[in-house]
């Protein structure tokens, strides 16, 4: 029984180390995502100062202020541009939904067996809970990391239409407003990206929070610790009884053998 309990710990213990080497390798990837993030804004910004410079000019060729983009304006690139936002935005809603969801069960469980867990504590209960904790911090990694791999597709989409509608201004069909629209929606999707990126990273945060609660209750002299220094000490106490039993009977043998002989020699 003690050697099942010393397991346990360890292993329990284990789990804490490889849930916060997770958490570390979360932020890393997180700064990872910032930066490209960061990247994708200043190439947005670059490409409006060119479209804006190069409306200017088309405007001065014209010698008005008031441009007619519908002659020039794509139809078909419009009606691409308008499916990749709603796709886009149907997706993210509903990971942002399946997130929350998962988190508001996850919150409700642990608000449940709170009390029980203080006044009793059960190893094998608080383990699973601890599998229960690095599954969900995995799903939202996983979850991360495909949100991330949409705002790399967005970049590439926004690079391709960048490059189209160079194309088509070269060839004197696009009109350099239409430009300007369209990579404002492209980054106002950007934005919206962003703003779901963070409520991730707030929920992400969150859930560290309630994983450190509950390690401090398990490790705090109101949970298991008491148990298994307790555990420990009898453990000791049990060798020790041991190790003194086994030298009291060797001097024993020891001394009997000496008596023995001295009465044969006699």
């Amino acid at each position: 029984e003690d050697r099942r309990y010393k397991a346990e710990a360890r292993r329990l213990q284990a789990e804490m180390s490889k849930l916060q080497q997770e958490l570390g390798n979360e932020r890393a990837m997180k700064a990872a995502h910032d930066s490209d993030k960061m990247a994708l804004e200043e190439e947005i910004a670059r490409l409006k100062r060119e479209y804006a410079i190069e409306l200017t000019e088309l405007r001065s060729r014209y010698k008005t202020a008031d441009l007619d983009i519908s002659q020039f304006l794509d139809k078909d690139l419009v009606n691409k541009l308008k499916q990749i936002r709603n796709d886009f935005e149907n997706e993210t809603n509903h990971q942002r939904e399946s997130i929350q969801s998962r988190y508001s069960i996850t919150v409700n469980e642990i608000t449940r067996q709170m009390p029980s867990v203080a006044n009793a504590p059960n190893n094998q209960q608080q383990l699973r809970q601890v599998e229960v904790y690095r599954a969900d911090l995995t799903d939202i990694k996983n979850k991360r990391s495909y949100m991330q791999a949409q705002n790399e597709q967005l970049k590439n989409r926004v690079d391709d239409l960048a490059l189209k509608i160079k194309s088509l201004k070269e060839s004197g069909s696009y009109s350099i407003a239409a430009a300007d629209k369209e990579i404002a929606e492209a980054k106002a999707r950007l934005a919206k990206a962003s703003s779901d990126y963070d409520s991730l990273a707030s929920l992400k945060v969150t859930l560290e929070k309630e994983i450190c609660n509950y390690r401090d209750l398990l490790e705090s002299q109101n949970g298991l610790r008491p148990y298994v220094d307790r555990i420990m000490a009898s453990a000791h106490q049990a060798t020790s009884n041991q190790f003194v039993t086994g030298n009291r009977t060797s001097t024993t043998v020891v001394r009997n053998v000496i008596e023995s002989t001295g009465s044969g020699g006699r």
